[in-house]
Formats: structure tokens, C-alpha cells, sequence
């Protein structure tokens, strides 16, 4: 065996494939190459893999997935197409529509946790883990009899203050994004565009210039946040979406797509970077992964949508309406979705005639609906508490 510090030193000139069939040459070499040696390697091809947006427990899991999708980079894939993988490593390669159970006018359990909902300043009501708020009356919709205190399960992520002294009173449009690690914002004032960034622990925040990067006359871009990394989808051209992300204080293209229109939302999991389009009138949900050469499916209507990806709960993310109800969510990892228009459309319209609550409970996703004259019933028992 060689010694620790050779190791160190052949492990980065490895490349993924000679290093995943060392580890696997015998019990030695894999217990001295070491799971940052992977996630090295991995970074270098794929920089926005995160463990944290994935279903696998340790990079090697993601190294040999990564191979598996990307023949064409490894001459050792007959190998790896011989090793036994575990029936949850398999993904769909189509989406699928399903139906997520739905409960109407039922408090939330004890274990409910709420998806992460976008933030809404204008809205009336504001969707809390356990309940809602309007203004300064908060209705508690769980099971519990205690009054708890309003949880933020909204998209705040490391809940970072962005100072921005220049632009506090002259910007025009601004947008906002967060993850558990960094938070993010965009600012346009009609002359420049600055993306301002700052990561949970670091004293000082960043700022790039990306006014070569966007159309300032628009003033439009998609700012998508992951666990640790920040992603800017901008029209830059009348045919081109250019996909961006901040790699060392830069802006680093990573994909083009000829688009008429940004997408609603952007996720990443598992390795994988997808577009979300939306029309109600055409089709409503579509998810398209960013290497495909599928036709452009985007429509103006996706203005009206947010997409809101999941910072625990990785896997799931849901589409809001303008105003903050649920029109949509996605399962990532199995590749299903369900859309609140076409099931409404079929059924009754449930989807349009409650306030939707999306969550997880005893490890399975759930809707939770709560109907206009509910929850008036419970704010008027807030109301006469207050008095």
C-alpha cells in the first residue's frame, strides 16, 4: 500500500471512473480513499452537485450515478454496467402525472411539516407551518390545543441580511432567492444590474455586475438558489436563455437554450439541473432537463408562477400562483407531478374554492385544503379571544 500522502496525490489525478474501480479493487484501497476524494473528483465535472439534493447517503453513491448517466466520459462504463444497483438508485425517464391524497377541512398533524412556501409582502394571508396569518391574527390549523408561535416556513433559507447602501432608494425591480447556505438578490435601477450574494458564516457579502449578462430594459432573470449554489437564467438575445452560475465571484455559463421565454423555475437534484414551464392552457406542467434539445414548451403565462424547491425535503417542489396558493407540485426523485388545474378540471374545484397547504407527514406528502367558510370560522374564534 502506498503511503497516505501518495494517495492524496494520485486520487486527484484519477479521474472518476479509475478512481470509483480502485476503491472497488479491495478492501484496502477503499477504505484509504476517502469520500472527499470523490466529491472532489465529481465537483470538477458536475460543480453543482450537492449531497444535501440528492437521495444518495456519501459522494461515491453520486460519483457512480454520475457514470452511469455519462457513458460517454468514462472508458471503463462496461464495468460499471456489470456492478449490481439498488432498485431506489433507478429514475424514471418520463414524467408521470399522479394524485396526492388530499385532505379537506382536517387539522394538521402532529409531525405535518409545511413546504416551503415564496414570500409574498403584498399578500393578505401568510402560510405558516402550522397555521395562517392575516395581518395581526394568526389561525392555528394543527391539532395541538397550544397557540404556538408562528413558524416562517417560507423560502428565507440562512435568513441573511443584503445591505445594499446604493441601490436601498434607487432600484426599480429586485429579485430574491435563498437557500439553507446563501441567500441572494438582484437588483436593477434602469442603468446597471448587480447580483449581491452572501453565504451563512462569512462576514462580508459579494457582489457581481451582471449588467453585461441580462436585458436591463426588460429587467427580467429567474434567480434560483440550491443548498449552496446560485444559479441566474437570463434571456440575453430574442432566441437564447443563457443559464449562469457563481463559481469563485464569477459568473460561469453553463447552458444555452433556445427559448422564447425564461422558465418559471429552475431545480436541481441529484445532479441534475431541470427548466419548469407552466401554462394553464397548454398542457400546464412541463419539466425539462437543461442538456435537452426538446422544443421550446415555454409561454408567457409563465409570469405568473413561482417555484419553490424544498430545502429539507429536497425532493418535492411546488408552483405557486401570483397571489401564493399552490397550483402545482413535483416529485423529483420519482419523476411525478400533480397539477392542481387539470385535476380541477376534472373533478370538483377544490383547488380554486380552498387554501391549499402542502406538506409531509409520516414520511408521505399530503395536501391539506381548508375551505373559505373554515377557516373564517376559526378567525372569528381568534377574533373574540383578541377582544
Amino acid at each position: 500500500m502506498l503511503p497516505p500522502e501518495l494517495i492524496d496525490n494520485l486520487a486527484d489525478y484519477c479521474s472518476l471512473g479509475s478512481l470509483y474501480s480502485l476503491s472497488q479493487t479491495s478492501t484496502e484501497w477503499n477504505t484509504v480513499i476517502d469520500d472527499s476524494d470523490f466529491e472532489r473528483q465529481l465537483i470538477k465535472r458536475c460543480p453543482w452537485y450537492e449531497l444535501e439534493y440528492s437521495p444518495r447517503n456519501c459522494w461515491k453513491h453520486c460519483a457512480k450515478m454520475y457514470i452511469l448517466r455519462n457513458p460517454g466520459n468514462c472508458d471503463l462504463i462496461s464495468d460499471f454496467r456489470s456492478l449490481s444497483i439498488q432498485p431506489k438508485w433507478s429514475v424514471p425517464s418520463q414524467w408521470s402525472d399522479c394524485v396526492y391524497p388530499v385532505h379537506k377541512d382536517k387539522r394538521l398533524p402532529e409531525d405535518f411539516y409545511g413546504l416551503k412556501t415564496p414570500v409574498r409582502k403584498q399578500s393578505k394571508f401568510r402560510i405558516h407551518n402550522q397555521g395562517v396569518s392575516f395581518g395581526k391574527y394568526y389561525v392555528n390549523l394543527s391539532v395541538s390545543g397550544e397557540r404556538p408561535t408562528p413558524e416562517d416556513n417560507t423560502g428565507c433559507g440562512a435568513g441573511l441580511m443584503i445591505n445594499i447602501p446604493e441601490y436601498s432608494n434607487s432600484h426599480e425591480t429586485m429579485y430574491t432567492a435563498s437557500g439553507p447556505m446563501v441567500q441572494a438578490v438582484v437588483f436593477f435601477n434602469g442603468q446597471r444590474s448587480l447580483l449581491v450574494y452572501k453565504y451563512k458564516g462569512e462576514e462580508r457579502q459579494a457582489e457581481i455586475d451582471i449588467s453585461q449578462y441580462v436585458n436591463l430594459t426588460e429587467q427580467r432573470v429567474l434567480l434560483y438558489v440550491s443548498f449552496r449554489n446560485v444559479f441566474l437564467v437570463s434571456k440575453v438575445s430574442s432566441d437564447d436563455v443563457k443559464t449562469f452560475m457563481v463559481s469563485n465571484h464569477e459568473l460561469k455559463l453553463i447552458n444555452t437554450q433556445k427559448r422564447r421565454y425564461i422558465p418559471t423555475g429552475i431545480v436541481c437534484y441529484d445532479g441534475i439541473l431541470s427548466e419548469i414551464h407552466f401554462c394553464a392552457l397548454l398542457g400546464g406542467i412541463d419539466v425539462v432537463e437543461m442538456d435537452s434539445a426538446e422544443a421550446d414548451p415555454s409561454t408567457p403565462f409563465n409570469r405568473m408562477k413561482t417555484v419553490i424547491q424544498d430545502s429539507v425535503h429536497s425532493r418535492y417542489a411546488v408552483l405557486y400562483k401570483q397571489t401564493g396558493l399552490i397550483c402545482g407540485i413535483l416529485d423529483l426523485e420519482k419523476k411525478q407531478k400533480m397539477d392542481f388545474f387539470l385535476r380541477s378540471s376534472l373533478e370538483e374545484d377544490w383547488a380554486h374554492g380552498h387554501l391549499v397547504m402542502a406538506g409531509v407527514s409520516k414520511g408521505e406528502v399530503g395536501l391539506w385544503a381548508f375551505s373559505h367558510a373554515y377557516i373564517k370560522r376559526e378567525l372569528e374564534k381568534v377574533s373574540l379571544e383578541k377582544v
